[in-house]
């Protein structure tokens, strides 16, 4: 058996297109992976609930690593069980968005599982939960922190500021995003993780970003895009056009 881990935005789900998409073939290549006995899951820095509804598309994944490495969790009989969890202060989220919220584009908390977007609404947008003001945040565990910035160049800034500031926390640069966990949480350290869960013979992974970084370096075989930044590239053992052809390659070796 083996096990495969992938990015979800800018990887299975594409950006190049007005209307985001997901390549035909990919779909076809993920459940011709899963239907011959091998295990395909997402790595992503989203929360739970907004990567089911965002990836609606797609066969039911094997297993989630999501909120950068925060959050686990083994899909089984339909639903999906949380094996880990690591979690950020309340304190900490609410300092963040004091310092950073209120001047850049997107303001994203994770809680249990949803995402919480603190500012105005987009009609009828189901995979985050608008609100207008930090005090309207529910009560519950705090997996992570998102911010979309105007620019890689911000994102950039801004994370380093973070690793710098907050010594409690990781910071991942995501293109013009960056996502924020409890340290010790990554992509990467999710692989660790899934080497203890799956009896695997191998474990691929694929993204395209600077936060996927984590994940390229663990798994025994590495996927980017031709499209990725050469600093991505650097970490990967294959260049390829899409995950069908990583999949391809991976269920060869």
């Amino acid at each position: 058996m083996k096990v495969f881990a992938s990015d979800f935005d800018g990887t299975i789900r594409r950006y190049d297109r007005r209307v985001p998409y997901i390549l035909k073939e990919d779909k076809e290549a993920i459940a011709a992976f899963r239907k011959a006995g091998n295990l395909f899951g997402m790595c992503s820095g989203r929360a739970f609930d907004s990567i089911l509804k965002e990836a609606h598309e797609l066969p039911y994944a094997d297993f989630y690593i999501v909120s950068t490495g925060a959050v686990i969790g083994h899909v089984k009989d339909g639903g999906m069980k949380m094996i880990y969890e690591q979690c950020v202060s309340r304190q900490y989220a609410q300092d963040l968005y004091e310092r950073y919220g209120k001047d850049q584009k997107v303001f994203y908390v994770h809680v249990d599982g949803f995402l919480y977007r603190i500012g105005r609404s987009e009609g009828d947008e189901t995979a985050q939960n608008f609100i207008s003001s930090f005090d309207q945040l529910p009560a519950g565990n705090i997996q992570g922190v998102s911010i979309g910035t105007d620019s890689r160049d911000t994102a950039s800034l801004i994370t380093d500021a973070i690793n710098r500031i907050y010594p409690e926390v990781s910071a991942f640069q995501n293109n013009d995003y960056l996502d924020t966990v409890k340290k010790g949480c990554s992509k990467g350290n999710g692989i660790i993780r899934l080497r203890n869960m799956y009896p695997a013979e191998m474990i691929g992974g694929i993204g395209d970003s600077f936060n996927d970084i984590p994940l390229l370096d663990e798994a025994d075989v590495s996927f980017t895009f031709d499209f990725s930044d050469e600093r991505v590239k650097e970490h990967a053992d294959y260049i390829v056009t899409s995950v069908a052809e990583a999949l391809d390659i991976f269920t060869r070796l």
